[in-house]
């Protein structure tokens, strides 16, 4: 089975495809493009990366080629993997690996591999029959200036003269006599209330203190007698003011940026084991393939499942009834785990079932 034909036909219909235990090729949008000197329109597309970390298997390409070889989907991962160790082999030696419509796989001298993605195929399905294309820059010109004939007679000149009216006169008249006017009556009227303020002044306070005589004789206290002396408490304690009853706010502790920490807390899944499966922030569906009472068998039967090609076999956690539920293979979606469940109960040929935590 040809598998570059596989990956090919997979990168139309999906963005990410992996191949395992080598890497994963990713698709990127681009959006129409106008080259500013050459005038060349290219349509949207897809471009094409490589990212050697994404090694994991997602079950997409075994699929596929269990489908279109009508194989087995151990077969078609078994085809994979030996795929994969002839490629190794020939990059090892120094030679290049070229898939079609793709791209060139090979290592620099640091031993790294690289990838250089093949610009001539357009993945993006939209743009199905859309090719680049050279438009000549469009040139504008000015409008032409049309010159009228210009007659040699000299214009004559109309003088105008304005009269002034009466109404005008009257205007200017009125604004130089009218705040003369206020001036002056404002200056008379102060005149006048200065001259009746000296007529009410009075002397006859200042002529009786000069007549009254200066006294000699001291002033004298006489102490009370001790029998007059009150015997109350005076109460001194001082009064609660509003102030005092008002209560310190607190003002509120600044906001952060920081995400909150979100706790997973399952009592099913307190047990320690190296093959427990990992918490994650969102729930997965769990293909389990059997309970086992005791924490040994759950673990022997995770090595033989990855033995068996299942790399991503897991103990989820405890039943009810205190045994250890060992998964197969877990998505975030319903539906691949769904397509997984009857391909697994027929090669396990065991009731397996379906986990959501």
């Amino acid at each position: 089975m040809n598998i570059t034909n596989c990956i090919k036909d997979l990168l139309f219909s999906h963005d990410c495809v992996i191949i395992p235990n080598f890497g994963g090729f990713l698709l990127n949008y681009k959006s129409a493009t106008i080259h500013p000197v050459t005038h060349s329109f290219q349509p949207p597309a897809k471009v094409l990366a490589f990212n050697s970390n994404l090694k994991v298997n997602d079950g997409l390409l075994a699929n596929y080629v269990s489908r279109k070889s009508r194989i087995t989907y151990f077969e078609a991962l078994q085809q994979i993997n030996d795929w994969v160790k002839e490629i190794r082999t020939k990059l090892d030696n120094g030679e290049s690996i070229t898939i079609p419509e793709a791209g060139t796989f090979n290592y620099d001298k640091e031993k790294n591999l690289q990838f250089s993605p093949d610009t001539s195929v357009n993945y993006y399905a939209d743009a199905f029959g859309l090719g680049s294309f050279s438009s000549p820059a469009i040139i504008r010109q000015q409008p032409q200036k049309v010159a009228f004939p210009v007659s040699k007679e000299e214009p004559t000149l109309h003088t105008i003269t304005k009269t002034p009216s009466r109404l005008h006169t009257l205007r200017r008249v009125a604004a130089v006599l009218i705040p003369a006017a206020i001036i002056a009556t404002a200056a008379i009227f102060s005149i006048l209330n200065t001259d009746n303020l000296n007529n009410k002044i009075s002397y006859s306070g200042i002529l009786v203190s000069c007549q009254r005589p200066t006294s000699t004789h001291t002033t004298t206290v006489v102490a009370e007698p001790m029998d007059s002396i009150s015997n109350e408490v005076v109460d001194t304690e001082p009064e609660v003011t509003e102030e005092e009853n008002i209560s310190t706010i607190v003002p509120p502790a600044p906001p952060t940026n920081v995400p909150p920490v979100q706790q997973l807390d399952n009592p099913s899944r307190n047990f320690s084991s190296v093959f427990k499966a990992p918490e994650t922030p969102e729930k997965r569906y769990y293909v389990i393939i059997g309970s086992f009472n005791t924490l040994e068998a759950a673990e022997q039967k995770v090595r033989e499942l990855r033995n068996g090609y299942f790399e991503d076999s897991f103990i989820v956690n405890t039943s009810s009834k205190n045994t250890y539920r060992v998964s197969a293979v877990s998505y975030f979606g319903f539906d691949k785990a769904k397509m997984q469940l009857s391909m697994i109960k027929e090669q396990l040929k065991n009731d397996a079932w379906i986990l959501h935590m």
